[in-house]
């Protein structure tokens, strides 16, 4: 499908919707402030929205109304006038809520919105061909397709964060016991920064490798880089895990905060303990689940992906 490039309704620098909605802009405000890690200010754009119409939401919530955060970043990443919500417009999107700031914002609201005229028909304001083929078209066309990515039964899969690591970024999910970890030493940006390398022996791949990795085998041991100390603090000697396992910029292995989960006695799993403001959680309610069920999630993530994503 074209929607958002490939899946970007499904994979958002704002986070994973939570809904997706018609609605109409009934007011905007535009507020300048200066965040405290910038020297210079930025413009956060708040819009009333009237909700007209829920064509899905995650937990079956559907409000009258809402305000919706946007913030106008200079021209860096994306062509964010048209993509600012205009006051009167009506747009068809897909929706996050930032439970940490109690704000909803657009998912990936860098990248295009589409919006519906007077006549049903549907806009992109992109230049992405995949998006721009629905311009000009009766919004049911962009609507018939979001509609049969929901519908597919793999969907509740692939709209976790578990599903959209398993099948969009090129990570590997493995079951490992870690051996070892230590203390090291880079530099990075001329800043001495230290890391931790931990040991792992491969038990089993439980999600494609994707081509930027080699073949692993069960028993190879592989070693990766993390720059948390949570996960030297919280990943046991000995320990069985499942890491989502990936290549970072400069080529080398890396595990992730919230991208690891502890395997108990009885062969559930537990996420390893991840700060409460942490929004990248990978296993985050999946507590309980085996790890036979962890792998089939991982599965169905991808047949969703095999479906609709071209």
């Amino acid at each position: 499908m074209g929607i958002y490039k490939t899946e970007r309704f499904f994979s958002q620098y704002n986070g994973i919707p939570d809904m997706f909605v018609f609605a109409r802009v009934l007011d905007t405000e535009q507020v300048n402030e200066t965040p405290c890690n910038l020297a210079s200010s930025i413009i956060r754009k708040i819009s009333s929205v009237q909700i007209l119409s829920v064509i899905w939401s995650r937990d079956g919530s559907i409000p009258e109304t809402l305000s919706i955060t946007q913030y106008l970043y200079g021209g860096c990443c994306a062509d964010e006038p048209t993509n600012l919500l205009r006051e009167g417009g009506v747009y068809l999107l897909p929706l996050v809520y930032w439970k940490y700031t109690d704000t909803w914002r657009i998912a990936d609201d860098l990248d295009v919105l589409f919006e519906v005229d007077d006549k049903g028909r549907v806009w992109s304001h992109s230049s992405y061909e995949g998006f721009k083929r629905f311009d000009g078209n009766d919004v049911n066309i962009l609507l018939n397709e979001l509609t049969a990515m929901i519908s597919d039964e793999n969907f509740s899969a692939a709209i976790s964060r578990f599903g959209l690591i398993t099948r969009g970024n090129g990570s590997v999910l493995m079951e490992v016991t870690h051996l070892s970890v230590n203390s090291k030493k880079n530099i990075l940006a001329h800043t001495e920064t230290e890391y931790y390398e931990h040991a792992f022996r491969v038990e089993k791949i439980l999600s494609t490798v994707a081509e930027r990795f080699p073949s692993y085998d069960a028993g190879d041991e592989i070693k990766a880089r993390s720059y948390d100390s949570i996960t030297k603090v919280h990943l046991e000697i000995n320990g069985r895990y499942l890491i989502f396992y990936y290549p970072d910029e400069e080529g080398l292995q890396q595990i992730g905060t919230g991208d690891t989960a502890k395997i108990n006695g009885d062969g559930t799993i537990t996420e390893v303990f991840t700060p409460p403001d942490y929004s990248h959680r990978a296993f985050e309610g999946y507590n309980g689940y085996t790890v036979a069920q962890m792998e089939e999630e991982a599965k169905r993530a991808k047949a969703w992906q095999d479906t609709h994503v071209k």
